[in-house]
């Protein structure tokens, strides 16, 4: 009997026309850094070299400020720079059309077809950056000074404006924390704030609860208490610093 040949079906023409490819992911690393976009396939670079201008590529906010480094033919670092407009969290990466192709595999792919206008949604990383909130002030006061809030020393804003920063105010014993409670709000991503002896009562414990978020969606918190005292003759002694610190090895 006569030997056939099937042919595979699973076999790929080395000259076809591969399909271009598209942004499947965007996230930022943990450390808020950069961004990691990847592909779906490897691609052709679109012609450009291993260090851009994101902007000849991509859209988003601050391309124009931004560097954009191949790792590899699928997956694109994107690294912010200045500081007036820059990419966020759920921002969107907008891939511009006719430029990226898929990875040439054949004799000739000047016909392949380009990518379309796209676009994918910036995430979070997984492990992102956690922030330390550091609230101070002293155990008590007296009855004329003024007290002096402390949050210097908080840590992880990942690089950018704190995203939220609240300081609240209450007392078991005083009711009318309106006016210091405007105060907080007004001043709340102040790394000082300073009471004025007139928004506080003698023989009073207050309670303070601060918290900041950065941009990853993070977020710390720290309490801390004052006593005001009915003292008026007394000195005032402060340690600047941040009441416990973390040594790496």
């Amino acid at each position: 009997a006569m030997n056939s040949v099937i042919p595979n079906a699973h076999m790929r023409d080395e000259n076809a026309n591969m399909p271009p490819p598209s942004l499947v992911s965007a996230t930022f690393t943990s450390d808020a850094s950069s961004v990691v976009a990847e592909f779906g396939s490897e691609t052709d670079r679109a012609g450009l070299s291993v260090t851009f201008p994101c902007s000849d590529l991509l859209e988003f906010p601050g391309a124009s400020n931004a560097v954009c480094v191949w790792n590899d033919n699928s997956k694109l670092i994107i690294e912010p720079g200045g500081t007036d407009s820059l990419i966020n969290v759920d921002d969107r990466i907008t891939v511009k059309s006719g430029l990226v192709k898929s990875e040439c595999t054949a004799t000739s792919c000047a016909d392949w077809e380009a990518s379309v206008e796209h676009y994918i949604v910036v995430a979070a990383p997984a492990y992102a950056v956690q922030p330390s909130m550091s609230l101070s002030v002293p155990l008590d006061v007296g009855a004329c000074d003024s007290l002096t809030i402390d949050v210097s020393n908080s840590a992880g804003n990942a690089g950018r404006v704190w995203t939220t920063s609240t300081i609240t105010v209450s007392s078991a014993s005083e009711s009318n924390l309106s006016p210091m409670q405007a105060l907080l709000d007004s001043a709340a991503f102040d790394d000082f704030i300073i009471i004025p002896r007139e928004y506080l009562k003698e023989a009073t414990l207050y309670s303070f609860v601060a918290t900041r978020c950065n941009f990853l969606g993070r977020c710390a918190v720290e309490q801390a208490s004052v006593y005001v005292d009915d003292s008026k003759f007394r000195p005032k002694v402060a340690i600047s610093g941040a009441k416990r610190i973390t040594i790496m090895p």
